[in-house]
């Protein structure tokens, strides 16, 4: 009974992501991103432009896919990315954390501050070489 009982609380206090055995970005932080709302509206779209979804972080020529979650809070999420783009593969840690209707993101190339888009014709830019 005793072994039993606590296999049981071990199995209650695990994240969410570990529980399914999946990683998965939170959904408070999924949608389009651009740095101000008046570039939400530019269509096609910026370069500056970020695509968050459960597994990935997707910018204007690089796709990041979600390998590990390092950490995840209600307003902050850290994982470890494998991240492809312009000729080039890596593993990456993202860092993302909401401050009411603002995303700070940071990464690989510093932090930068993200409005969430609200028109649905926002989206991530095919590279210059698709269009």
């Amino acid at each position: 009974m005793r072994t039993v009982i606590l296999l049981l609380s071990s199995a209650f206090s695990l994240p969410a992501a570990h529980a399914t055995g999946t990683p998965a970005i939170p959904v408070q932080f999924h949608g389009t991103w651009d740095g101000s709302g008046e570039l939400c509206t530019i269509v096609p779209t910026t370069d500056s432009r970020i695509a968050v979804s459960s597994g990935q972080v997707e910018y204007y020529e690089t796709v990041c896919d979600l390998k590990k979650t390092v950490a995840s809070h209600k307003a902050s999420f850290t994982g470890i990315f494998t991240c492809t783009g312009e000729g080039r593969q890596s593993d990456q840690k993202i860092s993302l954390k909401l401050d009411r209707h603002i995303m700070i993101h940071q990464n690989w190339g510093g932090s930068t501050r993200e409005t969430r888009c609200s028109s649905p014709k926002a989206s991530v830019p095919a590279p210059a070489s698709d269009r």
